[in-house]
């Protein structure tokens, strides 16, 4: 499963990734016409045995093979020429030959993608996922290319939970790409277990997670109804948070990103917003949806919460409403009633299977004066 998950791609690939590293552009686009002007170039000498290897099958491996010779006999510094040759010796069948001759292409330079994708495979292919990983992150440190042809293969790859493990170690160093290829993961994932299992194993690793890639894989995770991988890798990033029955009880902005987890505004008909003073709601009229919704995971068993608010104004005040549903199913758990004046009450039961439950908030009357509304000041879960 190792050799599958990180081999990114036929030997050719490694040679027409590596365009680069060639010094002379004529040498690159028209090596023939070079070799015609020059026939000592190296470059030029480099470019056409690439060309010849990356090209049809018939293509004459013996010139091919001279032609990287000489042009590495003619500068011992090309390191394309070199890696030309072990790809070669390769291909001839002289497995030590190349490891020698891409050894020494490694050392001429570390920004020669062609090598690090030869490495790359050579080493997947040793079953060696800590050499692997470490030349998948030379390339993207030295490659602007390196993420576009890496990223999709390393998404797949960390479905190995050997690969997973060794690839969250790296991913604490936070390596320059790390951002980028833990939000490509988190967005184009298909294996939804392994990015919950490599975003856990960066937890444990120390290794941080962007909100934007943390609030994607969380609102994957419930979509998908995985509630329990959602709560721990949650719980893995956000404890404080997790461990309080409802967030953010009074309603303040969040400096910290807003996920599926916290106070979710501005889906339903009335307008809402949170700030210092509470959860402020504009009456509109229509049928009443939403304006705040949060998710919780509450034990199986009774719960109560209270709701306090007051009116924006004395004409046509309004009063929330405060109801809990079963996430999977959508099914009403309870609805709140008055109690006092500026207060409402929520009292209903978990059954067993009910890992979340949405918490809403909205204004049920249907046709309130524009200018009302109300401010939430805070909910708490009461004994």
């Amino acid at each position: 499963m190792l050799k599958s998950a990180l081999v990114c791609g036929a030997l050719a690939a490694a040679f027409v990734a590596g365009k680069e590293s060639l010094a002379l552009a004529l040498a690159d686009t028209q090596p023939q016409l070079a070799l015609r002007l020059n026939p000592n170039q190296s470059d030029a000498l480099s470019a056409a045995a690439h060309a010849a290897v990356s090209g049809a099958p018939s293509a004459n491996l013996q010139l091919a093979g001279r032609q990287a010779a000489k042009a590495l006999q003619i500068d011992p510094t090309n390191s394309r020429a070199a890696a030309n040759v072990a790809v070669l010796r390769q291909l001839d069948g002289s497995e030590t030959d190349a490891v020698e001759a891409m050894r020494y292409a490694q050392r001429l330079s570390r920004r020669n993608l062609a090598a690090q994708l030869w490495w790359i495979e050579y080493s997947a292919e040793q079953g060696d996922v800590e050499r692997t990983l470490t030349h998948y992150d030379t390339a993207m440190r030295t490659a602007r290319s390196a993420p576009s042809l890496l990223f999709p293969v390393l998404v797949t790859a960390v479905g190995n939970p050997i690969v997973s493990r060794r690839l969250a170690e790296v991913l604490a160093q936070r390596p320059s790409w790390a951002e980028q290829f833990v939000q490509q993961l988190a967005q184009s994932g298909r294996d939804l277990d392994a990015v919950h299992g490599l975003l856990s194993a960066m937890a444990a690793s120390g290794a941080p997670v962007a909100d934007p890639a943390l609030r994607t894989a969380l609102q994957r995770l419930v979509d998908d109804a995985r509630y329990r991988e959602a709560l721990s890798l949650f719980a893995a990033y956000r404890p404080e948070r997790a461990a309080a029955p409802v967030r953010n009880p009074t309603f303040r902005p969040i400096s910290q990103g807003a996920t599926i987890f916290d106070w979710q505004t501005g889906e339903g008909a009335e307008a809402a917003v949170l700030s210092p003073d509470g959860l402020l709601i504009e009456a509109s009229s229509g049928t009443a949806k939403p304006a705040a919704s949060q998710l919780v995971a509450l034990p199986v068993g009774q719960h109560r919460f209270g709701l306090a608010y007051s009116a924006l104004s004395d004409e046509g005040a309004a009063e929330p409403a405060l109801s809990a549903h079963c996430a999977s199913d959508g099914s009403l758990l309870g609805r709140s009633a008055r109690t006092a004046e500026g207060q409402v009450r929520l009292e209903f039961s978990v059954p067993a299977g009910c890992v979340l439950q949405r918490l809403e908030i909205a204004l049920p009357e249907a046709d309130l004066d524009p200018s009302a509304g109300l401010l939430v000041t805070s909910i708490r879960k009461l004994r």
